[in-house]
């Protein structure tokens, strides 16, 4: 994961098409997705596709075992498992129910799969019996996104597991002009648990004491630092739970707020498709989320208070 594919700064104006060719050890596969179509797979020649320049994407280089595709809502997700130093100790059944039961509840928020063909890529990490480890997303154009799962959990430990909904969410976030930490990742931690105890896969119980355990730590400002300070300064602070749980309990009152405001007509559901479909025209400031925010909240006389 440490190696990149450049792109060509410009662009060339007439977008004349680029062949980006691979040349690898003998043995090796790549996996070819719709940002790179392939121009000659014998050749392992892809052809540049601009429709998805400046997103990005995650190609795998090396070996790997196709899982298939998922059809969803809108959409259409393709698989791949990384293969490492052993096989994983689920099987394939149950890593595709992982991903399908995640993407799902996602294309169901937003009315279809974000992206509408995405690539999902399972790597296996050794010696690790955590169903979740470690996920990344490119979300812009086409998305792609790298679970990193335990090679030593069992098939049962994936279902329901938030970090598949949490990375996942993100394929919907708003592109924004700058990294805005406290609504990009407090507000799908808000969403990883509401959309669990949406499709029944984790119990009301399980997930209230999970926010509530989030919010009593991590709400209240730490040492007077605001949202906005902890996003500027995470990476030098590493205060992630602060930022993390404490935009999830911002989000959680905006909704709040905002179904008490509307007499239960509206929530940040509403808010969070309208800013979606915002940014697939144009990246949003940190102000235009802050005012869309307020504006679904409405007059402070109309919003709950809180302590």
């Amino acid at each position: 994961d440490q190696a990149l594919v450049l792109r060509p700064e410009p662009a060339p104006p007439d977008q004349t098409p680029i062949d980006a060719t691979f040349r690898l050890p003998r043995g090796s596969l790549v996996s070819h997705w719709a940002p790179l179509p392939p121009a000659a797979p014998e050749e392992l020649r892809f052809r540049y596709d601009f429709a998805q320049y400046g997103a990005g994407t995650y190609l795998v280089l090396g070996p790997h075992r196709p899982l298939g595709s998922l059809t969803l809502k809108g959409g259409t997700a393709l698989l791949t498992l990384l293969r490492g130093d052993g096989a994983p100790l689920a099987d394939d059944a149950a890593l595709r129910a992982w991903v399908q039961q995640s993407l799902s509840a996602v294309a169901d928020f937003y009315g279809e799969l974000p992206g509408r063909r995405a690539h999902v890529i399972l790597a296996p990490v050794a010696e690790s019996s955590e169903a979740g480890v470690f996920g990344s997303i490119l979300r812009r154009g086409q998305p792609s996104a790298v679970l990193y799962f335990g090679a030593k959990a069992p098939g049962p430990e994936f279902l329901g597991h938030w970090m598949g909904y949490h990375e996942l969410f993100h394929m919907g976030n708003p592109a924004t002009e700058r990294r805005l930490p406290w609504f990009v990742e407090g507000f799908t931690t808000y969403y990883q648990d509401v959309l669990r105890g949406r499709d029944g896969s984790r119990s009301d119980i399980d997930l209230w004491a999970d926010l509530y355990d989030g919010f009593r730590r991590y709400c209240d400002p730490q040492d007077g630092r605001s949202l906005r300070d902890e996003s500027i300064n995470l990476r030098r602070l590493h205060h992630y739970q602060r930022l993390y749980w404490g935009g999830a309990c911002l989000a959680f009152r905006v909704d709040v707020a905002i179904r008490h405001g509307s007499g239960g007509q509206r929530s940040l559901d509403d808010v969070m498709r309208a800013l979606r479909r915002r940014g697939q025209q144009e990246s949003l400031s940190e102000d235009e989320v802050i005012a869309a925010l307020e504006q679904a909240i409405g007059p402070p006389s109309r919003a709950r208070p809180f302590p």
